[in-house]
């Protein structure tokens, strides 16, 4: 590429007197240098290296303008991120054979809980600079993100994946569902029903691109994971409990499982929320609080409930929750 497209793609100017007229590649890796490449980097040292290894081009961000001797180009940018995924967006819009797809985290789980080979797809993470290294290396067609912000940089155009294939509940209970999907019926699977739109475009995604899949391997995902209790203190063997822990990852599923546990006709059932301080339940205003696994498996232990939503991200939380639950008195 011309180092005057690269201009005027990335906003940059160029800050010093230089004799490159054209880069080959692009980095934000220094150990990825090459001959003629593009380094992307605002941090002086990495920089006066990528010079050594000879980077025709350096696109930075800094208040000052850089003071270095090179005729290699110097190019300034008020955002190096934005200027590297424009930079990105104008590489990988001119190939049709790559596919971009926004997805939302459960229906990417889905994706790849029931794919059978893991290496067509690349799964685009949340940072810019792995995702730029990943995009641009990749020899796959097929990327999936979750991160609106971060893909429509991207791919401007970018909706939401909401093509569904054919299917639809059959019986269900909050914690199993009995479901049918094109032509054939899957029975008491784990799984709640209100995930099974995310299930029906993870496999169209997958009939899409001709991608071997199995359903048979659906089970509880990471944003919705039941702790069944039998009296107080053990996992229940059975999962036919109306007193149960829920881990949820999101907003989304507390709405829609609380919904759930109201409307469904099972005894009459009370559901509360943990969350930690601050944050906002939909409907829920007054959720009990938690700082910690402690304050978590403190408030739970003395509370009454028969569906108690735990809204968390983090292992640590889940863990204690798994421990207190499964010890023996």
């Amino acid at each position: 590429m011309k180092i005057e497209k690269l201009l005027e793609i990335t906003g940059g100017v160029c800050t010093n007197e230089s004799q490159k007229e054209e880069v080959q590649s692009a980095t934000v890796q220094l150990k990825r240098i090459s001959q003629n490449d593009l380094f992307i980097s605002s941090d002086v040292d990495e920089i006066k290296e990528a010079l050594k290894l000879g980077a025709s081009a350096i696109l930075y961000e800094a208040e000052e303008n850089l003071e270095l001797q090179t005729d290699s180009a110097l190019i300034k940018v008020d955002s190096i991120e934005n200027s590297a995924l424009k930079l990105l967006s104008y590489i990988v819009n001119d190939d049709e054979d790559l596919h971009f797809y926004l997805l939302r985290p459960q229906a990417i789980t889905f994706f790849k809980m029931i794919q059978l080979k893991k290496k067509d797809v690349e799964y685009i993470p949340n940072d810019w600079k792995k995702a730029f290294e990943l995009i641009l290396n990749s020899e796959k067609a097929i990327f999936v993100s979750d991160d609106q912000e971060l893909i429509t940089k991207i791919k401007p155009k970018i909706k939401r994946y909401d093509k569904m294939a054919f299917g639809y509940n059959v019986e269900d209970t909050l914690f199993r569902s009995t479901f049918r999907v094109d032509k054939y019926v899957y029975q008491h699977k784990k799984m709640t029903p209100f995930h099974l739109t995310h299930l029906l475009r993870a496999v169209e995604l997958c009939t899409e691109h001709h991608l071997e899949y199995s359903i048979d391997k659906v089970q509880y995902t990471k944003h919705f994971m039941p702790i069944f209790i039998e009296e107080e203190t053990f996992i229940q063997k059975g999962e036919i409990s109306d007193h149960v822990v829920i881990i949820v990852d999101n907003v989304e599923d507390i709405t829609e499982g609380r919904e759930y546990a109201k409307t469904a006709k099972v005894t009459m059932s009370k559901s509360i929320v943990f969350a930690p301080p601050k944050v906002k339940i939909e409907a829920y205003t007054k959720p009990t609080t938690f700082r910690d696994p402690v304050s978590l498996v403190t408030a739970v232990k003395t509370t009454s409930f028969n569906y108690g939503f735990v809204y968390t991200n983090k292992k640590e939380d889940l863990e204690a929750l798994r421990a207190y639950f499964s010890r023996e008195d």
